[in-house]
């Protein structure tokens, strides 16, 4: 396959990251049946669909390893050498990184404050479990989503200083379009598809008509209303919700401090529209709402971390 990189006589060795959703899991399979190849995945989800891969026949890895089982807080005294021989190794900015996950933000994170002490334990753990997996595997390449998380922005900067290629699946403002790349936070650039054949007969208004129909906005009400959950379902999985254990994700690093009397409390969906309701007020009545038209202003949109790794 044309993304793999090297000669065909090399035996390939595939190291996917497999999240929550399961468009990872399905890329694997086609690969696997595309290419004679070893693979090898990293597994981040909780312990309900923990168990569906501990017993999937689909894809046939040669060696999993699931994310959660090795981030712990028993250890609270974080290995500073260790910190500082790995920035210098890697050539990482460990606190650069923590800085934009949004489980470590107290604004984001209204269940869970963690420490500074928390906060390395974690970091080193993970650092700890990339550094053994890519000196046991030695993978060709690395298959990542979206980087929108600290872990996978950290082990793609440790594969590129390792000379691993590790490829992207990077969001796009094409409704569900994603394009692949192996350049993390950087704009695309233009020439390199300048002598591309074109495979569509669209002609421009076509194209301004598919650019209009999969704006994000649009696409995101027309995929909200496909999904929508009919009100049956909303009551079952809340009476699933009061009456199973707490337990069942009480390890995972995204529920700490989640229970459900916070949940209710913090969580509440009713509450979240109030908020919204009280935000959209205030914004009404202090923005502005007309611009003059001679009037030099800047546009500054609010911004989220897939925007802002692009500036």
């Amino acid at each position: 396959m044309e993304f793999i990189p090297g000669n065909e006589n090399i035996d390939h060795k595939i190291l996917f990251w497999i999240n929550k959703e399961f468009l990872m899991f399905g890329i694997a399979k086609k690969i696997t049946k595309k290419l004679n190849c070893k693979t090898y995945a990293i597994i981040d989800t909780n312990d309900y669909i923990k168990s569906f891969y501990e017993e999937q026949k689909t894809v046939d890895f040669d060696k999993t390893w699931f994310f959660n089982d090795f981030l712990s807080l028993e250890k609270l005294s974080p290995d500073y050498e260790y910190l500082k021989s790995f920035e210098k190794k890697y050539d990482i900015d460990l606190w650069y990184v923590i800085s934009f996950e949004r489980l470590f933000s107290s604004e984001f994170n209204k269940y869970y404050k963690f420490t500074k002490n928390e906060i390395l334990s974690f970091v080193i753990n993970e650092c700890k479990l990339f550094e053994k997996i890519l000196s046991e595997v030695k993978p060709t390449v690395i298959i990542l989503p979206a980087v929108t998380r600290h872990f996978t922005y950290l082990l793609h900067k440790m594969a590129t200083k390792l000379g691993i290629r590790s490829l992207l699946l990077e969001y796009t403002h094409f409704g569900d379009r994603n394009i692949i790349t192996d350049e993390f936070g950087k704009m695309v650039d233009n020439k390199k598809y300048e002598n591309l054949v074109s495979i569509s007969n669209r002609n421009f208004e076509e194209l301004q008509k598919y650019f209009s129909d999969y704006k994000p906005y649009v696409y995101g009400i027309k995929n909200n209303t496909i999904h929508k959950e009919r009100k049956v379902s909303k009551v079952l999985a809340l009476l699933k919700f009061l009456f199973n254990s707490d337990n069942k994700h009480k390890n995972h690093y995204s529920t700490y401090g989640k229970n459900k009397s916070s949940i209710l409390i913090k969580g509440n969906a009713r509450l979240s529209l109030l908020t919204r309701k009280l935000r959209s007020n205030f914004i009404d009545k202090n923005f502005l709402g007309d611009i003059p038209n001679k009037t030099n202003y800047v546009y500054f949109p609010m911004l989220h971390f897939i925007q802002i790794k692009n500036l």
